[in-house]
């Protein structure tokens, strides 16, 4: 807990040699402050009730007014993480100059460990392999690159702001590719689109019941691409049981045909097997 006084005697007395920042507002604080013995700052001329702490940022040494080690560094995904379908990005802000900059892992780590007061550091994973574009495809929708790296860029903005300055291009570094299924079928990523499982579904009076029992189930239902329908809104890993449809068939919903005939031919555009470039890995589907 923060005493309500402080003796003069504990204030610390001298030459700042540095600046002071206001923590709500990141700018230069020019008005009244006070030190404690352990080294705060604190906006005023002692403490109140509840006393604004200030950042400190000294100043750098003359080595470090020209700082070579705050430029952007050139990021080159590499093959595991195009396999992976992620790319970890590390970068720094310089607090004073308001300057972001985008640095290699080994750099972030560097710069971490020298501990500067006025540095503010953020990671994220980019996604770099996938559909470009949201798609729906009979049915089935999926997310795309795009979209996901916008909310990405957005999250990083919010953390570390000028940021996205650096994050504009939300389909940097992707790379379409294709797909070779367990059966050693090739597909496309359009097939993986279609893959995904549809959440959030109503089931109807009549449609479904548990498996292999003859109890109705009227709550909300998932269709997962290869088990097909399931109790609960979403695919979770805990036990959940699966639905067989009971109703008319003239009735099936055209999610459920959609994923029947998925499962059985495991994708849903013709293919040629003769690959073009992008990148060939294997995959569960």
């Amino acid at each position: 807990m923060i005493p309500l006084y402080l003796p003069e005697s504990k204030k610390k007395k001298g030459k700042l040699l540095g600046k002071l920042l206001d923590l709500a507002t990141g700018l230069a604080f020019l008005g009244s402050f006070f030190q404690d013995h352990l080294g705060n700052f604190f906006k005023g001329k002692s403490y109140g009730k509840n006393p604004e702490p200030l950042l400190f940022v000294p100043d750098k040494p003359a080595e470090e007014e020209t700082d070579n080690k705050f430029f952007n560094r050139y990021i080159k995904p590499s093959d595991k993480d195009y396999e992976k379908g992620k790319l970890n990005r590390f970068f720094v802000k310089d607090i004073p100059s308001g300057k972001c900059a985008e640095l290699d892992k080994n750099a972030y780590i560097k710069q971490q460990k020298e501990n500067k007061p006025y540095r503010k550091f953020y990671k994220c994973e980019w996604n770099v392999t996938g559909l470009l574009d949201d798609t729906t495809i009979k049915g089935y929708s999926t997310e795309g690159i795009k979209s996901k790296n916008a909310k990405i860029a957005a999250e990083a903005e919010k953390a570390l702001p000028g940021i996205s300055n650096l994050l504009n291009n939300p389909s940097q570094f992707t790379k379409a590719t294709l797909i070779q299924n367990s059966q050693g079928k090739i597909t496309s990523q359009e097939d993986v689109a279609g893959a995904n499982s549809i959440e959030n579904l109503q089931a109807k009076i009549g449609q479904f019941v548990l498996e292999g029992t003859d109890i109705p189930y009227l709550g909300l239902y998932h269709i997962h691409p290869m088990l097909g329908p399931m109790a609960g809104p979403k695919h979770l890993r805990a036990v959940h049981p699966k639905l067989d449809y009971v109703g008319q068939n003239d009735n099936k919903p055209q999610a459920l045909i959609n994923q029947q005939n998925y499962a059985i031919n495991q994708s849903i555009t013709e293919t040629d097997n003769t690959v073009d470039g992008g990148t060939l890995r294997r995959s569960s589907y």
